[in-house]
């Protein structure tokens, strides 16, 4: 995996939700999501190295809100598989 591409919430202004993410393959941390994100934007976060796994996990570094987003995009060279769990 060389990036993720993650998608803010759309609407209610609500795109500070995805600061400061984040973003792990399996346990190792690939990169964070800037400290200041808008709404019905999309953040890309690249990898400093290409990494696989299995897993990605997006980890909130704010205590005071919640996590929320609209989509991620898995960007790699090769073919992802990638399930989705709540």
């Amino acid at each position: 995996m060389e990036s993720v591409t993650i998608d803010t919430i759309k609407e209610n202004g609500n795109g500070y939700r995805l600061s400061s993410v984040n973003v792990f393959v399996d346990d190792v941390l690939c990169g964070q999501t800037p400290e200041d994100t808008l709404a019905n934007e999309s953040y890309t976060v690249e990898c400093p190295i290409p990494l696989s796994g299995s897993e990605i996990k997006l980890q909130t570094t704010k205590d005071d809100h919640f996590l929320a987003f609209t989509g991620i995009c898995v960007n790699a060279y090769e073919e992802v598989r990638v399930s989705l769990e709540a």
